[in-house]
């Protein structure tokens, strides 16, 4: 309420000054026992005020076109997250088109299944989706469980440590850490038994 009436009074002081201003100029608008022309005052005055209001558009014309450009920037990197997310959907799919024409899976099925999993854990944990991301971990440990063998390259398995770094908020993730010592356990380009002592 305190609000309103500070705002109330502003506004009843501003328009009682300029009612005063417009009384003395009007009553002395030139006057010699004075020394004072009200006329340049008021003259000086205006011309404070639109130097002012000038400054004001020319500030508010650079922050926008700041904007414009952080508005500009942001769209590019949605469009390109959003195309790579396409990519890497398209890609999936492609790969279990080539197995089921093919019977043979370029990158392994191995390696497939558990960057597909990582992959789909790391953007659901940007979505700060943590009951969802629960449910991939729980997934993913039971696939890799699964698994009699594990073969993958030394690339592929940096790439799938890459894929680990970039999880957000995995300390809320439950079972996340096991995620991480199921990959940790891999030997590169050597058929590998798992589960390695998670359960």
């Amino acid at each position: 309420m305190s609000k309103y009436r500070n705002t109330i009074t502003l506004i009843l002081s501003a328009i009682s000054i300029m009612v005063s201003v417009a009384a003395l100029c009007r009553t002395y608008p030139h006057t010699s026992d004075l020394g004072m022309d009200y006329q340049g005052v008021i003259v000086g005055i205006l011309a404070l005020l639109v130097t002012a209001v000038i400054g004001l558009n020319i500030y508010t014309l650079v922050d926008f076109k700041r904007a414009t450009k952080e508005v500009e920037a942001l769209k590019r990197k949605l469009h390109t997250d959003s195309n790579t997310n396409l990519a890497l959907g398209f890609n999936s799919a492609f790969m279990i088109y080539h197995y089921l024409s093919t019977g043979k899976s370029p990158l392994g099925l191995d390696y497939e299944l558990i960057r597909s999993g990582l992959l789909c854990l790391k953007y659901l944990s940007e979505t700060d989706n943590i009951e969802a991301c629960n449910a991939i971990v729980k997934n993913i440990k039971l696939s890799m469980q699964e698994l009699k063998t594990i073969e993958i390259t030394k690339q592929q398995k940096e790439e799938l440590v890459s894929l680990i770094l970039d999880i957000k908020n995995h300390r809320l993730i439950d079972g996340f850490q096991d995620v991480v010592h199921l990959v940790s356990c891999i030997v590169p380009e050597v058929r590998h038994p798992l589960p390695c002592g998670v359960s």
